[in-house]
């Protein structure tokens, strides 16, 4: 799993997810990942240090169950 844990956030993604921007502060991107994306969320990460981009989509859940492709 990935460690680092998320220093800013905007208020539109606490309103896609349905979670206020102070609780996303200080958590990790793992915390919201589909479950059955996070193993692929470290090479996304490796990818972003080592070419300082990505692009596609991260599937994100909000507490009440509802995946938000972004």
């Amino acid at each position: 799993m990935m460690r680092g844990n998320s220093r800013d956030t905007s208020v539109g993604v606490g309103k896609l997810l349905g979670v206020a921007r102070g609780k996303i502060i200080g958590r990790p991107v793992d915390d919201f990942a589909e479950p059955v994306f996070k193993p692929q969320l470290l090479q996304i990460w490796r990818d972003v240090r080592e070419l300082g981009t990505h692009e596609g989509t991260l599937p994100l859940v909000s507490p009440d169950g509802t995946v938000r492709n972004v």
